[in-house]
């Protein structure tokens, strides 16, 4: 038992770090790597029933990670049932951390979570299911707080504080929300929690057991922009200042600067962690700036969109 529970340990940190990744494209569930991680470890196949008593078959490629470029998940995600960790928040947050204003719909988009009967659920991490036999496991890694001026991660778990679990059934393109017979462990830094689906015969062992609730389906035509692109810059020209629109498919690190005809840098906009969505970015050019054509750069790691404006004083 104290073996198995060791490999189990080993190997689902190892492939879990072996893999990580931010977004997955089936649901668009997001969020951003911290410092601070526990990991829950359920032992295969996960208990889990529907309201009607069936047993909800999960379906994985045994990689145990976010993606894996030789996976059946990482070639073809849809093909793969998800696992995914979600902090609930009814409350903005005031800038000394005390509860703010109510969410609703669209302030709780602009801190990347998913808005449901006046709860705001923010993805603090997610799993491919993991439904090969032998000593391998569906892992998954939640995030926590971690201090970062830009605030990305204010809405993750604090101490103590148990993430609620989402199950997206890739065979039906359905979100359930998971209910266990126990409670989860909560987050502390470095926690590992281990689950068995029958600890029948054995010592020492958390037995869970789910009931799935089928939650809000997610539409990505709807919900979800599939690709990084600036949808319009308005007025063009302007004075004094243009409203630049644009889109992420996922979270990226974003850089949004301005150039003149020559090449030379102007002024950076925005440097940092940005969610999924539209987006929207006013520039005001400062009193010293000379009327011409200038050049708005938009760049994530990977992609770089670029868009002409003339400035008229």
């Amino acid at each position: 038992m104290k073996f198995l529970l060791f490999k189990l340990i080993i190997f689902s940190l190892f492939v879990c770090n072996l893999f990580s990744a931010f977004t997955e494209e089936n649901t668009g569930w997001s969020y951003i790597q911290s410092t601070n991680q526990t990991f829950y470890i359920f032992v295969d196949p996960m208990n889990v029933i529907d309201a009607e008593g069936n047993t909800v078959e999960g379906y994985g490629d045994g990689s145990n990670g976010q993606s894996q470029t030789t996976s059946d998940c990482g070639i073809n995600p849809s093909s793969c049932d998800v696992l995914g960790a979600f902090n609930a928040h009814e409350y903005e947050l005031n800038e000394d951390g005390t509860d703010g204003a109510p969410f609703n719909e669209s302030t709780c988009s602009d801190i990347g979570g998913y808005y449901l009967n006046g709860q705001c659920d923010v993805c603090i991490g997610w799993s491919y299911y993991n439904s090969y036999q032998g000593d391998l496991t569906t892992t998954i890694q939640f995030n926590g707080f971690d201090s970062s001026n830009s605030g990305d991660y204010d809405y993750y778990c604090q101490n103590g504080e148990i993430p609620h679990l989402k199950y997206y059934d890739a065979s039906v393109g359905i979100i359930y929300s998971l209910t266990s017979d126990i409670e989860l462990g909560g987050f502390f830094n470095n926690n590992i929690f281990l689950y068995w689906p029958d600890c029948t015969g054995m010592e020492d062992c958390l037995e869970v057991h789910f009931l799935a609730e089928e939650d809000n389906p997610l539409s990505n035509e709807d919900e979800f922009p599939d690709s990084f692109k600036i949808v319009n810059i308005y007025p063009n020209p302007f004075n004094p200042s243009t409203q630049i629109h644009y889109t992420l498919g996922s979270i990226e690190y974003i850089n949004i600067n301005v150039y003149d005809s020559a090449g030379r840098h102007i002024v950076t906009l925005f440097d940092g962690f940005q969610n999924t969505g539209a987006h929207e970015l006013i520039w005001t050019p400062g009193s010293n700036l000379s009327s011409g054509s200038y050049i708005i750069k938009v760049e994530t790691l990977n992609n770089l969109l670029t868009s002409k404006v003339t400035y008229l004083k």
